[in-house]
């Protein structure tokens, strides 16, 4: 069959070879968009241990941006203490949240 240009095309042709198009990409696992990252993130939910979450009290998610350099650094400091990520960070987070802490007591006295 000759190459047919897209200017040729009737809109119902357009519509199909779209839809070709689009099935290669969901059987290919390429499509973009919102509902795709939300199943994935659904899906993502189900392999965590949920019970081991409620054990170690860790079962609230908390993400946020940051630099480049201060991810390397961070983990870099986490591998040398031979602690995860999460446990190292979890800990920086709670120091800063004490020395704050202890700081406004001493403006309050």
């Amino acid at each position: 069959m000759a190459q047919v240009e897209e200017e040729e095309l009737t809109p119902e042709q357009l519509d199909a070879k779209f839809a070709k198009m689009k099935a290669a990409m969901q059987t290919a696992q390429l499509e973009r968009g919102a509902a795709t990252r939300k199943a994935k993130e659904r899906n993502q939910q189900k392999k965590l241990n949920s019970r081991l979450l409620r054990h170690t009290g860790r079962d609230k998610l908390f993400t946020f941006r940051v630099r480049e350099d201060l991810v390397d650094r961070a983990k870099t400091v986490a591998k040398e203490r031979k602690e995860k990520i999460a446990a190292w960070m979890e800990a920086a987070i709670e120091a800063a949240i004490e020395r704050h802490e202890r700081e406004r007591q001493g403006d309050a006295s």
